[in-house]
């Protein structure tokens, strides 16, 4: 189960950077958006539903502007996923790293927490360094 997971989150994750992603074909109805620790947000660090995920990371998406966003590797946590992945934002030179911490059931993505530091993610994942 934990490959076609991974091949889930992979489509889902290729859809998103395409600015094509269907959210029906991947999240779940009741599906759970935690921001990094880190994030100030006055939405509140959980985001919950699919249409408020959506357009909330829709929104932060569009705030950013134009962006490149390259996946490094995709980690297989039993029934989670492990985006490693960086943004960098038009006319910057600097790669921003991010983690995303996709948990898969029933074929949909329930939740995604995510996370600015490799070793927050990888505890969080229960995996080692």
């Amino acid at each position: 189960m934990s490959q076609e997971n991974v091949e889930l989150v992979r489509r889902c994750v290729s859809s998103w950077i395409r600015r094509d992603l269907d959210p029906e074909e991947f999240w779940a109805e009741d599906i759970e958006w935690h921001a990094a620790p880190e994030e100030p947000d006055a939405r509140g660090p959980v985001l919950r539903g699919r249409q408020s995920v959506y357009e909330t990371v829709t929104d932060w998406f569009e705030q950013f502007g134009p962006s490149d966003i390259e996946v490094d590797e995709f980690l297989d946590c039993g029934n989670g996923v492990l985006v490693c992945a960086r943004i960098r934002l038009e006319g910057t030179e600097a790669w921003l790293p991010g983690f995303h911490l996709y948990t898969v059931a029933e074929g949909k993505v329930r939740s995604v927490r995510v996370f600015l530091r490799r070793d927050q993610a990888l505890e969080a994942a229960g995996l080692e360094e």
